[in-house]
């Protein structure tokens, strides 16, 4: 009965300010406000004092990646020693390249577009932060430019070890897309890392003002486009048509690349290959011969060759929001449905699982993904809370 008793105090106290907040009330849906609180006491399941976990059972790790994407989250919510704890950490893990280790503690394995996620996040907070008021409480002076400072050290040593005919190259399994059969290892020059590097490019530029950053984006810019944008499909690779979902992290993170009508044209013919009925964006074309329709398991068949990641799903669905969210309505709303439907009638009830099978809506993978909540949430408060 203590047991109990703790545990009801500790979520009241959790749940209750999320619950007072006048957005809040605008969620008509009572399943949405469910699985938005589902979703909250996940994430904050697999938080602690230091970071975020990334998964429950399989990655029982704070991944570089998967934490940064993940704490925007908690901007809201005035996490604001965790948000700058996490920051500081992954400020200090900076490698001689330029390039983040993939987990802590760390391996030999990096990951290349986790220095991309940092800039945008530390930026993000600091955007926040003014507008609530709070920044000379959480920073000083002294603290912003040091990590400006060390940000962009860290541009400029990806750069010269990276950057390759106008664009940034990237080693063999080192984007999230991380699994591999041998040939199909995205290594070369993928879409979302060139966007990642060309908003690190921007904001940097806007921290520091420094001229020669801003030359680097607009450069960066042109090679982009020029190789990437056919004025029909936008290209997951420099030499790879086939289409993927990193097109949505692309607008997510850098929506310059393009015209908003380019943008409508690169989505709406990614969706005509990757969308599934039940409101799932598989990672891999439909008519690709890499295609797998049902979850493999651990053979890693089907793992970013057709399983609908949930993080990619709620990214995708905020960025047709940013976009035009009346032409992409009925998108976005099976979107959330399946997450809504995965949150409390599937896989670990109140929680946010990995991943689907491509062509049915089946949990599998980690039964608590920490960016399957985080996006859901950040997807949420994107339509209801401003």
């Amino acid at each position: 009965n203590a047991y109990k008793k703790n545990q009801l105090l500790y979520y009241a106290n959790l749940l209750s300010p999320v619950i007072k907040k006048p957005w809040f009330s605008k969620i008509k849906q009572k399943n949405l406000q469910m699985a938005y609180l589902c979703a909250f006491a996940s994430l904050d399941g697999l938080t602690d004092e230091s970071g975020i976990y990334a998964g429950i059972p399989w990655f029982l790790q704070k991944w570089s990646r998967d934490e940064l994407i993940s704490v925007k989250a908690w901007y809201h919510h005035e996490k604001y020693g965790l948000i700058k704890s996490v920051i500081n950490k992954r400020l200090s893990m900076i490698q001689e390249d330029g390039r983040l280790p993939n987990q802590d503690p760390p391996t030999q394995l990096a990951s290349v577009d986790s220095l991309g996620w940092l800039c945008l996040r530390f930026y993000e907070f600091i955007k926040v932060l003014e507008k609530k008021k709070m920044l000379d409480r959480v920073y000083t002076r002294e603290e912003i430019n040091e990590i400006v400072v060390r940000l962009k050290d860290a541009i400029k040593d990806l750069y010269i070890k990276y950057h390759q005919d106008g664009l940034i190259y990237t080693k063999e399994l080192e984007t999230w897309m991380d699994s591999s059969s041998g040939y199909d290892t995205r290594e070369g020059f993928p879409i979302e890392i060139q966007a990642l590097v060309l908003k690190s490019l921007h904001v940097l530029h806007i921290l520091s003002q420094n001229i020669n950053l801003k030359k680097w984006e607009n450069d960066l810019w042109q090679h982009t486009v020029t190789n990437f944008w056919n004025h029909l499909l936008l290209k997951d690779g420099k030499d790879d048509e086939t289409q993927r979902p990193n097109i949505f992290i692309a607008y997510y993170v850098y929506p310059k690349l393009l015209y908003k009508d380019e943008w409508i044209t690169a989505l709406d013919n990614a969706l005509l290959s990757l969308w599934q009925p039940y409101g799932g964006i598989s990672t891999i074309d439909r008519e690709s011969p890499l295609f797998q329709p049902i979850y493999t398991g651990e053979d890693n068949r089907s793992y970013h060759r057709g399983d609908v990641l949930y993080w990619v799903n709620n990214l995708a669905a905020i960025s047709m929001f940013r976009l035009n969210k009346v032409h992409y309505k009925e998108r976005i709303n099976k979107i959330l449905d399946a997450s809504i439907h995965d949150l409390l009638w599937q896989g670990a009830i109140g929680h946010a699982s990995e991943l689907s099978s491509a062509i049915e809506q089946k949990p599998a993978g980690c039964f608590a993904q920490a960016w399957s909540s985080a996006l859901f949430i950040e997807l949420v408060e994107e339509i209801f809370g401003k």
